[in-house]
């Protein structure tokens, strides 16, 4: 919940879900009774409705155990295959390919990767992608590129510094989180690494942060409202019984700005 991208999703979901009706409480992932970390019985001991399920990259049982309930739950990132349940996503195979595919059309032909935990659901789809359409397009990849972290900013910082340290170094650097690009911006200026001159940066989510970074951060853009009101919306028709379980994918926007920008022109210019 300390993530930007995670804020604004519930802030949508909220405000939808507040004018449908429903109030919200909020279940951490601490003891309840002396059922440990059981949602399931938290929801019926609180006679819910239903459950927005954000989980982080390491999943309960207890997430998987209220997944397979029929109590109606949508989850945000996380794949639910439940009787009763639905997920919205962002397409996140686009999101690396509209990345490696900007990169190709403007020459280059070198990228980095700073990806999530090695066991993300998300990160690991757009690693997947990332290799996928570089080596669809006869881009290369040095495996002292390929570095993980935890989607925050230091961790992004150390990546980076590890992808210095490489006899050869690319010419652009992807990070799956706009924190960690961050982070590996820092690393970038402390080795004296101009960006974008000698070195491209584009991250992922499109936070706040982006806008105010010197030089502001090229990202792809999660709608992050939009996956909020879907949310909003699916849970409701789960409750109420008018839809079936499925699952929902938004697309995303690649958005240039100077740290990955080739002229003047486009910086701060979209492209789907």
């Amino acid at each position: 919940m300390n993530h930007p991208v995670f804020n604004d999703i519930v802030n949508s979901f909220k405000n939808v879900v507040g004018n449908l009706g429903y109030d919200i409480l909020l279940f951490s992932n601490k003891s309840f009774s002396n059922g440990g970390q059981d949602y399931l019985k938290r929801c019926v001991h609180f006679q819910l409705d239903g459950c927005l399920v954000i989980a982080g990259d390491e999943i309960e049982e207890a997430t998987r155990e209220l997944d397979r309930s029929n109590i109606p739950c949508v989850g945000i990132d996380i794949e639910l295959t439940g009787p009763n349940s639905s997920y919205v996503t962002t397409d996140n195979e686009k999101v690396s390919e509209s990345v490696v595919t900007h990169l190709y059309l403007n020459s280059i032909r070198e990228v980095a990767f700073i990806g999530g935990p090695e066991n993300s659901f998300v990160s690991g789809i757009r690693k997947d992608s990332f290799l996928k359409h570089m080596a669809s397009f006869g881009m290369q990849v040095e495996e002292d590129w390929i570095q993980h972290g935890d989607y925050f900013e230091e961790s992004g910082y150390h990546a980076m510094k590890n992808i210095l340290r490489a006899k050869q170094k690319p010419q652009a650097v992807y990070a799956v989180s706009d924190m960690m690009a961050l982070g590996a911006l820092r690393a970038m200026k402390e080795a004296e690494v101009r960006v974008p001159e000698d070195m491209k940066l584009i991250g992922c989510d499109d936070i706040e942060a982006c806008r105010y970074s010197d030089p502001t951060l090229a990202t792809v853009k999660q709608d992050k409202e939009k996956m909020g009101r879907l949310a909003a919306v699916m849970l409701h028709d789960l409750i109420n019984e008018t839809a079936q379980p499925h699952a929902m994918k938004v697309d995303p926007e690649l958005i240039v700005r100077a740290s990955c920008a080739f002229d003047t022109a486009q910086v701060d210019k979209e492209e789907k």
